[in-house]
């Protein structure tokens, strides 16, 4: 696949994303696991249950990357989450007490674009993203 196409179709995915309002943006990560490899998204739903429960508003919405560890890389998330009440720092630390595992970040219109293209960098060569979102329809 051309470098156009990858371009496109990031494009296509910033531009729908870019329609909601979001919360936070930023990474979650866990050591990779030979045993349970799909840990991290197991984990990840687990987290957003209980966060949609505890915070979540009726337009609660989501979208994440993810990216296998290689070598001994950790499992990584890329999420932007939206539909929230507030308590950032008390689910970054939910996920982990280690910062380099739970980085979330206000999300800042101002820098949307970074915020996007950060989620979407995890898009190889040919394009491919494992993605995956949760989105509620707009109200206008």
């Amino acid at each position: 696949m051309n470098e156009k196409k990858v371009d496109s179709d990031k494009a296509r995915y910033i531009a729908i994303l870019q329609e909601y309002d979001w919360d936070w943006w930023g990474r979650l990560s866990l050591p990779p696991s030979r045993r349970f490899p799909h840990r991290i998204l197991d984990e990840f739903e687990d987290w957003l249950d209980d966060l949609k429960s505890a915070q979540g508003e009726e337009d609660f919405r989501w979208a994440r990357t993810y990216e296998r560890g290689r070598r001994g890389d950790d499992d990584t998330l890329r999420i932007l989450v939206g539909g929230l009440q507030s308590q950032r720092d008390r689910w970054r630390a939910r996920w982990s007490q280690d910062p380099l595992m739970s980085r979330l970040h206000h999300f800042n219109n101002r820098h949307s674009r970074d915020a996007m293209d950060y989620l979407l960098g995890l898009m190889d060569k040919n394009g491919k993203v494992n993605i995956k979102y949760h989105l509620r329809p707009r109200r206008d």
